[in-house]
């Protein structure tokens, strides 16, 4: 059996085509979180997580919070932001969810 493969971009998404002894898998891969076009990333690692978590929602996107071993945290005055993913500066559209990880405090 032969598999042939075909790459395809549709509209800002890339669909991949895979045909093996005459059956077909179509899968269709999002573009990437990073966009050309979109505002860059706030920075807001060393910000109080409540203020870090305001600015990035106001700015239009979703917020995930995470505390230092990867659990899910609450947004608190007194933790700050050690990490955030994606790095601020990146070109990142508004809707997307940023990461951010909380130290102790």
């Amino acid at each position: 059996m032969i598999a042939r493969g075909r790459l395809r971009a549709l509209g800002g998404c890339v669909a991949v085509a895979l045909t093996l002894g005459g059956l077909t898998a179509c899968e269709t891969v999002p573009p990437s979180s990073s966009d050309s076009a979109a505002p860059a990333l706030l920075d807001v690692v060393g910000k109080p997580a409540d203020k870090a978590a305001e600015l990035l929602r106001n700015a239009g996107y979703r917020v995930a919070l995470l505390g230092g071993h990867g659990e899910p945290a609450t947004a608190s005055p007194t933790r700050l932001i050690v990490s955030q993913t994606p790095e601020g500066g990146a070109k990142v559209a508004a809707g997307r969810t940023v990461t951010l990880t909380l130290g102790d405090g």
